[in-house]
């Protein structure tokens, strides 16, 4: 896949390669993590005696897809917006910058 010049320069802002982190560390935080630990814990509930239940998760899997589709939202905004005000700052660490050259203000 080819993409034009300032598309790969926004994918360079956004860091899609951190992004990608992101939503591999939160899918598998719920997946692998959350979800087996839950459906192995019961609580036994005090309200009708004796009974236990098992836990589960609580939102849907479109409801988690919203939840990380946002956090990756925010996540590529900051990138941005750091790149934005530190212009100056990544010319003397990295000597090159993306905002103002390869993507306009």
């Amino acid at each position: 896949m080819h993409f034009p010049g300032k598309m790969k320069a926004f994918f360079k802002l956004i860091r899609w390669p951190n992004l990608l982190i992101v939503i591999l560390t939160m899918v598998l935080i719920r997946y692998a993590i959350l979800e087996p630990l839950l459906t192995r814990t019961s609580v036994t509930l005090f309200s009708i005696a004796g009974a236990s239940t098992k836990m589960a998760l609580q939102t849907n899997w479109y409801d988690f897809a919203i939840l990380v589709l946002a956090t990756v939202m925010i996540t590529a905004g900051g990138y941005v917006i750091n790149d934005y005000f530190d212009v100056r700052t990544d010319l003397i660490n990295r000597g090159k910058v993306i905002v103002g050259t390869k993507v306009p203000r």
